[in-house]
């Protein structure tokens, strides 16, 4: 389990310091995730293919659901634990409920989960900072891409806003 929490460090600088993924869901994906956050759960298991190896305890790992500019976005974020293991997810992500398939995963623990993006592929698409972004080159890559201090700190100020913080 992480070491830090959602509410630490108090010091802006620091949490936009640490390193940070995106996982993009598709938006069945994204309605399940923000149930389970509605419904009290505390964790999430995305599946991730990319950069299992980098991934480590308290970094902050970023929700996206996947669509056409203004429906797309990021729609939560979480600490990640740093451990990687083996679940079961659906082998297409098209349907949920098909055949399963063991894909690497890491454990998330959430910090918050909206119900629409609070900052949508539109808006980030606006940042010099998000000019080269993966997702936005090669959005059906696998998970997870890589978000520079940069990008995390855009997508910060924004939580920030939505956060009253």
């Amino acid at each position: 389990m992480s070491a830090l929490s959602c509410e630490t460090p108090d010091n802006r600088a620091d949490l936009t310091a640490l390193p940070a993924w995106l996982v993009q869901y598709s938006p069945r994906s994204a309605k399940a995730l923000q149930r389970s956050w509605n419904e009290g759960e505390d964790f999430e298991y995305p599946a991730i293919d990319r950069h299992t190896d980098e991934i480590r305890e308290d970094d902050i790992v970023l929700f996206w659901v996947s669509g056409p500019g203004t429906e797309s976005g990021v729609i939560g974020w979480g600490i990640a634990s740093g451990h990687i293991e083996e679940l079961e997810h659906a082998k297409n992500y098209n349907d949920p409920d098909g055949p399963k398939a063991l894909r690497d995963s890491a454990e998330v623990s959430l910090c918050s989960v909206f119900d629409t993006p609070i900052i949508t592929r539109d808006e980030l698409k606006e940042h010099l900072a998000f000019a080269d972004f993966d997702l936005f080159r090669m959005a059906n890559r696998p998970n997870a891409f890589a978000v520079t201090r940069e990008q995390w700190t855009v997508i910060f100020a924004r939580l920030e806003e939505v956060l009253g913080r």
